[in-house]
C-alpha cells in the first residue's frame, strides 16, 4: 500500500525511516537536538493542500515525551503553546507569529536535560503528524546503581515500537471523520456536515482550515482499523486465521533475533494513533519492571499487558534452550499486538442523532521472535512449519468493554 508520510533522516542515517533513529542518553545528559524542516509543500496531496499547489510549508515541532522540562518549558515541543511550528512559512493553515522560535524560520534546535531515566519517545506535537510517521525512540540510561535489574538480563534489545497505522495522512482522516470534508476538499463557510447537515462555522477572523467547528461524529474511536506495524513493518491486509502460509510470505514481519538460553531487556512503546493494544509473545512468559520509564516492583511470569498510545513497558524475557526450542519443534514465535473490540459512532436515523455501537472483531500486528539468524520467510512458512501452524491459531480473547463516551442528538446540539 502506498500513502505518504512524514519520515526523518539523521545525520547518522544514509536513508529516511519510520520510526526515526533512537535517542540514547545518560541521565542528566544535555540533548541538543538539531531539528530542519524539508518538507515540499507541493509534494503533500492532504486536506490542508488538497492538489498539491501550497505555497507554504507544513510545520512541525518535537515533543519529548516523559522529559520533565523544569524551566525549560520552551523546549516541550507543543505547537502553539511552547513555540510556533519549525518551518511554519507563507500563508500556512496554522498561523502562529508570537511563540517562541521565528514562525519564518527552517530550522530549530532543542536543548534539554535528559531527565528522568527510563523508556520514553520522541513526536511531533503539530497536529496529528506522528501519525505520520514523525517519531522515534527517546531512551535514558540510569547508571546500574539505579537499576534494581541490571543484572536480571545479558543482553538489551533495540527497543520496539508498535502502532496502529492508516492509509492516509492524518490531517485528512481528522478532515473526513470530523469535519465532513474528504481529502480532496477545502473546508469554508460554506461546508455543511453531510451526515448531521451542521453548517461549518469560523471560529477565529482568520478564515484557516484548522479554526472551523464542524464536527461531524464523536471521539476518536470512529477511525476505522486499517492496518498496524512493529518498529515500522506492518501487514496489508492484515494476517486472520484465513491467511495461507504462501500470502504469510509477502507481508512485512518484523523480526526480533535472540540466542537460545539467553535473557533479554525489551523497551516496548506504544506510538499509535488511537488504539490500545494488547502485546505477548507467543510460548514466553516475562517479567514487567518498569512502566512509563519509572522503575516496579517486578511482575513475574506475566503473560501480556494492555499499552494505550504513548504507554511503555519494560520487560525481561528467558530466551529458550535449544532442548526446548527442539521440543516446542521451531525456532520462530510471534510477537502479537491485538486491539480490543472497536467501538464506534454510528448515526441512528431514527434517532435523528449518533449511538456508540460495539464490534466484536479485533485486529492482531505481527512480529516474529527468531531464534535462527540465518532462516528466512520462506522457512518461517514452510509446510508444516510451527509458524505456519500459529497463523491458524485465534486470536488471545478480549472482551471487556467500558464505555466512557458521550452522546448527543442533532436537536439538542449546536457547533462550540
Amino acid at each position: 500500500v502506498e500513502r505518504q508520510v512524514i519520515w526523518v533522516k539523521s545525520g547518522y542515517d544514509d536513508d529516511y525511516r519510520i520510526p526515526a533513529r533512537p535517542v540514547y542518553a545518560c541521565l542528566q545528559d544535555t540533548i541538543i537536538a538539531q531539528t530542519l524542516n524539508v518538507m515540499d509543500p507541493k509534494e503533500i496531496h492532504g486536506a490542508a493542500y488538497p492538489d498539491g499547489t501550497g505555497t507554504s510549508q507544513m510545520g512541525f515541532t518535537i515533543h519529548w515525551h516523559g522529559m520533565l522540562q523544569m524551566n525549560n518549558q520552551f523546549m516541550d515541543g507543543v505547537a502553539m503553546l511552547s513555540q510556533c511550528p519549525i518551518g511554519n512559512q507563507g500563508n500556512n493553515y496554522i498561523p502562529c507569529t508570537t511563540q517562541y522560535n521565528d514562525p519564518d524560520g527552517n530550522d530549530f534546535s532543542y536543548t534539554m536535560k535528559a531527565y528522568p531515566g527510563g523508556t520514553y519517545w520522541w513526536h511531533s506535537h503539530t497536529g496529528l503528524q506522528y501519525g505520520d510517521g514523525l517519531f522515534g525512540p527517546l531512551i535514558v540510561y540510569q547508571r546500574p546503581a539505579e537499576n534494581p535489574y541490571s543484572n536480571d538480563h545479558d543482553v538489551e534489545l533495540p527497543p520496539l515500537m508498535m502502532g496502529d497505522w492508516w492509509h492516509d495522512l492524518s490531517q485528512s482522516l481528522v478532515f473526513n471523520l470530523f469535519y465532513g470534508a474528504n481529502s480532496t476538499g477545502y473546508i469554508n463557510t460554506d461546508t455543511t456536515c453531510p451526515k448531521n447537515k451542521v453548517k461549518c462555522t469560523p471560529r477565529f477572523q482568520d478564515l484557516s482550515a484548522s479554526t472551523f467547528n464542524c464536527m461531524c461524529a464523536g471521539g476518536t474511536s470512529d477511525y476505522p482499523y486499517v492496518s498496524g506495524h512493529f518498529n515500522g513493518e506492518g501487514q496489508s491486509p492484515e494476517i486472520t486465521t484465513s491467511t495461507t502460509p504462501l500470502e504469510a510470505r509477502k507481508l512485512k514481519l518484523h523480526e526480533v533475533q535472540v540466542l537460545p538460553g539467553m535473557s533479554y531487556r525489551l523497551r516496548v512503546i506504544n506510538a499509535g494513533f488511537n488504539y490500545a493494544l494488547r502485546f505477548s509473545i507467543d510460548s514466553h512468559d516475562f517479567s514487567v519492571i518498569a512502566a512509563d520509564g519509572q522503575y516496579q516492583r517486578k511482575i513475574e511470569k506475566v503473560s501480556h499487558f494492555v499499552s494505550m498510545p504513548g504507554e511503555r513497558y519494560d520487560i525481561i524475557f528467558k530466551a529458550k534452550t535449544d532442548a526446548e526450542l527442539k521440543e516446542i519443534g521451531g525456532e520462530q514465535f510471534f510477537i502479537r499486538a491485538a486491539t480490543y473490540n472497536d467501538t464506534h459512532w454510528a448515526f441512528n436515523e431514527t434517532q435523528d442523532g449518533w449511538e456508540l455501537r460495539t464490534d466484536d472483531s479485533y485486529h492482531t500486528i505481527y512480529a516474529v521472535l527468531n531464534y535462527n539468524s540465518d532462516s528466512t520467510k520462506d522457512d518461517w512458512f514452510a509446510s508444516g512449519s510451527k509458524l505456519s501452524l500459529d497463523l491458524q491459531e485465534p486470536a488471545p480473547s478480549i472482551t471487556k468493554i467500558l464505555d466512557v463516551s458521550y452522546w448527543y442528538n442533532l436537536a439538542e446540539w449546536e457547533p462550540f
